[in-house]
Order: structure tokens, then sequence, then C-alpha cells
């Protein structure tokens, strides 16, 4: 997409020459791996994901977002902490113009612009995060998230409870490949969770 040219040219700017994006290359959209994903889902990924980047890389905020991962007396919690204030923003500006964003799009986005903060991170000699931390990141930003859900009031306990549900009967009935694409991988003997490249 256009924007993210944009993105790069912003974070190279304001880390002294550094960055060009994730891994040294324009970040990827899309919900990798998922070719299920209806035309007008990927639309509000991309459309979140261009949100997000406005944000991050935007040129007064990158510096507060990186000072809270450095200032963070565990950067893997300052990660997460970061990521999910991100999220709440971009939820609070979609509520605002009377949109909501979808819960696998938070999901898929949400991580993808962990990433993209942990690379911001790195290339600003805040914290070099390994793939392990970024996973355990990634696992406190849901828990934090959650809680933050359950504290508003916005946590839908009956909705996850049918979620719940249709999770244990397609895992009965051998379908749960179809609700959580790579997971057949996951139940394989030696397999692991999956890393980022």
């Amino acid at each position: 997409m256009a924007l993210h040219g944009q993105h790069k040219g912003a974070a190279k700017g304001l880390l002294g020459g550094q960055a060009s994006g994730p891994r040294g290359v324009a970040p990827e959209v899309g919900f990798q791996g998922e070719a299920n994903v209806s035309k007008k889902e990927q639309a509000a990924y991309d459309k979140f994901m261009d949100n997000g980047f406005n944000l991050i890389y935007d040129k007064s905020t990158m510096p507060q977002l990186l000072k809270r991962i450095s200032q963070s007396a565990n950067p893997v919690e300052g990660l997460a902490t970061v990521t999910v204030g991100v999220v709440r923003r971009l939820m609070a500006a979609a509520e605002k113009a009377g949109q909501k964003i979808d819960p696998t799009v938070l999901l898929h986005g949400g991580a993808d612009l962990m990433g993209d903060i942990a690379e911001l991170a790195k290339k600003a000699g805040v914290h070099e995060f390994t793939d392990e931390e970024i996973e355990n990141a990634a696992l406190t930003a849901m828990d934090q998230f959650g809680m933050q859900e359950i504290e508003s009031g916005g946590f839908d306990q009956k909705a996850v409870a049918d979620d719940f549900n249709a999770m244990m009967q397609a895992d009965k009935e051998g379908r749960l490949g179809e609700l959580l694409p790579g997971v057949d991988q996951l139940q394989q003997p030696g397999a692991g969770p999956a890393r980022r490249a």
C-alpha cells in the first residue's frame, strides 16, 4: 500500500536514518496464511493497519511509545502495554466514527502492530526483542486487553461462551482447523508454536 512508504520514511527520519520498516522492508499487510478471508475482512484489516501505522509512525507518537517501553521495568510488559494502548486508541477512534472493529482484525492487526513496535524499539536501541519475548508480550497484551474489556463492560460473556462451545463442537467433529487455521499443525507430535519470520 502507498501509505507504508510514508511510514518508512517517517521512521527513518525519526530514528536518525536507521529505520526502513520492519525487518528492513515495507510492512506486509494481510491475514497471513488465511486464504478464506473475505474482501470485506481484508479491507477492514487494511484500514486498521493503515490507521495503526499512522499512529505508531507519527513523529510525535513514536517517541512516546519508545519512551514507555524503555521506562518499563520489564520490556516485554512495556511492549504489551504500548500495543494495547495503540489498539485501544484505534478502537476509540472507530467507535467515535460509529464503527466497530471486528475482534479477528483486532487480534491479527494488534499482533502485526506489535511486531512493528518491537522493530522500532530495536532500531531505536531501546530493546531487541526475541521471538519468545514477542510471543510472551502478545500473551500479556491479550491478558491486559481482556481485563480492560471486563473492567469497562465491553466483555460479552455470552459471545465468548458461544465461541468456546463452537470450538468444542468443531473439535469433537474434527473440524477445529476450520475455525482456527494452523491449529492442526500444532497438534502434530513435536510441533510447537509458529514463529514469526
